[in-house]
């Protein structure tokens, strides 16, 4: 069998967010779009733990180094100052 080929970040986020309801799929688009634009030049760490869905942001690739960092889970998006 041949390998399978590499599910791309972005692709990998949009899978992630799919489990949410449309809604709040919405919300959490909107909540990047806007760390986006705050946080240009940020790199956006993406994980999936138990109780939440995570976009952290910072200046590299360790979630340690995150500054800001969205959070969703069933209830609404949430923002944090790290």
């Amino acid at each position: 069998m041949p390998p399978k080929a590499a599910v791309s970040p972005e692709a990998q986020l949009k899978l992630f967010i799919g489990k949410f309801t449309p809604a709040m799929g919405a919300n959490i688009r909107a909540a990047r779009s806007g760390m986006r634009s705050l946080l240009p030049g940020a790199v956006g760490l993406v994980y999936d733990n138990y109780n939440f869905f995570v976009i952290g942001y910072g200046p590299g690739e360790r979630t340690s180094e995150a500054v800001f960092s969205l959070a969703a889970r069933a209830a609404p998006v949430q923002s944090a100052l790290l």
